[in-house]
């Protein structure tokens, strides 16, 4: 498997520079088509009679369009070099972000958005990948808000025998044989070593058979908060990038969003790239 085509998600009302020279890095490295894409739902505005203002429904449309313009020049600014391989796709939407994206999303084989925002003063229109990682059927690579690069020296996979998992390590392999450094890690107790280090070998083991070298690496769990010591691990690391499974239960979306693919999602230190 290889990319072909890579959509990232342009948000409205901030700059996306960073984001945008992520993508073009990985773009160009690839020699992949691009599509950029955005969206935005229109607020909602009622009186106290239960009706939309006309003027104000108006001039909140204006406004979406105008993000809309900005974030698409800022993307074909990007790409001007290539421009025959890029394309624009954006859309008022009264569904969710999510659905809107992760329909779209049937065109592209690895679909790019920045990464949870920590800032309170943050005053885009709020957006949550979270819901894209869950729904997008494709994998989805997370950039943080200040990464300006996307080096793929050293990657981490986080494993864990789910169906996740191995979906995400499938989806990462055009990126995997790109590294120079690539570690299967999986955390678990001290009395599962032996059980977890013949699966983490054999998972090494598979992917020699796609021409990749990886090492196994078995970090003892200890007592405490698994994502916080999964990110000690991986610095330890410096991994560029991790790959990992979005766990949870569709039923509950906090759930899913909980823990350790959270975590991923806020991180200010790596890429990571997620599956469900």
């Amino acid at each position: 498997m290889a990319y072909k085509t890579l959509m990232v998600h342009v948000k409205l009302g901030h700059a996306n520079r960073d984001l945008l020279g992520v993508t073009f890095s990985l773009a160009s490295a690839l020699d992949v088509h691009v599509i950029g894409i955005a969206a935005c739902q229109p607020t909602p505005i009622v009186n106290s009679d239960g009706y939309s203002p006309g003027v104000f429904v108006e001039a909140d449309l204006a406004e979406i369009h105008r993000e809309i313009n900005v974030a698409e020049c800022e993307f074909r600014a990007t790409f001007d070099k290539r421009a025959a391989s890029v394309e624009w796709r954006s859309a008022v939407v009264y569904e969710s972000i999510a659905d809107y994206l992760a329909r779209e999303s049937s065109s592209a084989d690895l679909v790019i958005t920045s990464g949870l925002s920590f800032d309170p003063h943050d005053t885009a229109r709020p957006e949550k990948p979270g819901d894209l990682v869950m729904q997008a059927g494709r994998p989805v690579l997370v950039v943080p808000r200040a990464t300006k690069t996307l080096k793929l020296d050293r990657i981490v996979v986080a494993w864990k025998n789910t169906r996740e998992a191995r979906r995400a390590l499938a989806d990462a392999l055009p990126l995997i044989k790109i590294a120079k450094q690539v570690s299967v890690l999986e955390l678990a107790k001290e009395s599962e070593r032996t059980r977890v280090s013949t699966q983490l070998s054999e998972i090494c083991g598979w992917l020699k058979t796609h021409g990749i070298t990886a090492s196994p690496e078995f970090v003892a769990l200890g007592k405490g908060d698994h994502a916080y010591q999964l990110d000690v691990a991986i610095r330890k690391i410096d991994a560029d990038l991790v790959v990992a499974g979005a766990y949870g239960h569709s039923r509950f979306r906090e759930w899913a969003l909980g823990g350790v693919t959270r975590d991923l999602m806020l991180q200010a230190n790596y890429c990571a790239l997620l599956s469900h």
